[in-house]
């Protein structure tokens, strides 16, 4: 079944015995109306749900949300940088929207990473954070040697979730 599929079905209302028929719709709903109070609310954090969203779900690289955060928040001192850095994930680990890895990374749900995509694509948003991952992952992922091996196959997920 198709990621689109997926979130169409999880979006509409079903009817099943001894379930609520709404819930599924109401997990999406939840998630598209704190989306859209990130939006509102802190922008900063909302930016890099989105960009988190675009990368593979398991194994995000804190650097690349690092890369992210320099690219839109250039003027900022480097102590600064990271409490920001670490409000921001704090903030989506409270709305249980990534959960942090033992290995410097984050993840992120496979349903929570769908809708959020589905999310930005309604909002027209999607090509402009598109770009930046394209380009994260670009200048991050080093060339293919031997050396270079185990952080290409860290990388590797992320940089063909970027290109579908």
């Amino acid at each position: 079944e198709s990621d689109a599929a997926l979130v169409d079905r999880l979006s509409e209302p079903f009817k099943t015995v001894g379930r609520d028929s709404e819930t599924p719709h109401a997990v999406t709903a939840t998630w598209i109306i704190s989306f859209e109070q990130l939006e509102r609310r802190h922008t900063p954090t909302s930016n890099v749900l989105s960009v988190i969203s675009l990368f593979d779900r398991q194994g995000i690289p804190k650097e690349f949300i690092t890369d992210y955060w320099h690219r839109t928040h250039a003027t900022e001192s480097g102590a600064s940088e990271a409490a920001d850095i670490t409000k921001v994930l704090g903030t989506l680990k409270a709305f249980s929207f990534i959960s942090e890895g033992n290995d410097h990374s984050v993840d992120m749900h496979r349903l929570v990473q769908l809708v959020t995509r589905k999310w930005l694509i309604n909002k027209k948003r999607v090509a402009k954070f598109v770009q930046d991952v394209l380009q994260i992952v670009s200048d991050a992922y080093p060339f293919g040697r031997f050396e270079t091996r185990e952080l290409c196959l860290k990388y590797l997920p992320h940089a063909q979730a970027v290109l579908k």
